[in-house]
């Protein structure tokens, strides 16, 4: 990872993890405590299966002004965190970013 900002690191892929599935970034912001990680489409990574290791976490879908659809975002707090995940545009198949910061925080 590199220096971004003043107190960030960040990271651009491919990284390929053992099970296959590839990040296609990852980010550690250091004032807000906030990570974020790409993810890409191929293997697809279900947002059904992100939900289940949640617990809990619902989805919405997110519309621009424009009303052009940017997928659905499931988000759940736990633990002192909030879990925040993204899903490719129109079809909502597959988990393409991945957002976590702490509770006592506001959202990125």
């Amino acid at each position: 990872m590199t220096p971004v900002g003043a107190q960030g690191l960040g990271s651009a892929g491919p990284a390929k993890l053992t099970d296959g599935y590839i990040l296609s970034f990852a980010t550690l912001r250091g004032l807000s405590g906030a990570i974020d990680i790409g993810v890409e489409e191929a293997p697809c990574f279900s947002p059904e299966r992100a939900a289940a290791l949640v617990g809990g976490a619902t989805g919405s879908v997110e519309f621009d002004a424009h009303m052009i659809d940017h997928g659905k975002t499931y988000t759940i707090e736990k633990n002192g965190f909030y879990v925040s995940f993204a899903t490719t545009d129109e079809t909502y198949r597959c988990v393409k970013a991945i957002h976590l910061w702490p509770s006592d925080k506001k959202a990125p």
